[in-house]
């Protein structure tokens, strides 16, 4: 019946209690992708007492699908900063983020003051030296600009890598010799 309802596929259903929440847990989906990405991960996650969320940053559809990586990392922020402000009582957040999402965590912990509620950030498959996919992106920026930014060598990649990681955050970054999105060494 849910399906029947215009937007539905897109509801989020609530299943975290952020009041009593010391181990919360921020997925942070790819591009292209979407919140079911996660869906196994959130599962046992839940089951092993992590309160787990998600936040809608557009796949092939949405309002977030033009938006660049670091519009998308103040998306993060801002909701970050509503949950904790609702919430004072909230652990320190650790976030898991692929491909695209990762790159949005990096930026979130580096430039926008996340590391003040991080403590750990784990990537998986981040191109964190581009993707040649990228390339695709560069004539059409203006409509897919995150894309643009991950092309190998961006003034966005440049930004992103300038400056020391945050000491007080742990970052683990899970890859692939043979991934052809995110080739090796990202």
């Amino acid at each position: 019946a849910a399906l029947e309802v215009p937007g539905a596929e897109n509801r989020v259903e609530k299943l975290t209690d952020f009041s009593d929440c010391p181990r919360p847990v921020l997925l942070l989906h790819g591009w292209m992708s979407a919140r079911r990405t996660f869906d196994v991960l959130e599962r046992r996650l839940r089951r092993d007492g992590y309160g787990v969320f998600s936040l809608d940053l557009g796949g092939l559809r949405g309002s977030a699908i033009g938006r660049g990586i670091d519009d998308l990392a103040d998306l993060v922020r801002a909701k970050v900063e509503r949950i904790y402000a609702r919430n004072p009582g909230l652990g320190p957040l650790s976030i898991v983020g692929h491909s695209k999402g990762g790159l949005i965590a990096t930026y979130y912990v580096k430039k926008l003051g996340g590391w003040r509620r991080t403590r750990a950030v784990v990537t998986l498959g981040t191109p964190y030296r581009g993707t040649p996919l990228g390339w695709l992106g560069v004539p059409i920026a203006p409509v897919v600009r995150s894309l643009a930014q991950m092309a190998p060598g961006s003034a966005f990649l440049a930004q992103l890598h300038d400056g020391a990681w945050p000491a007080q955050v742990r970052l683990s970054s899970v890859w692939s010799r043979r991934d052809g999105a995110s080739p090796y060494p990202t």
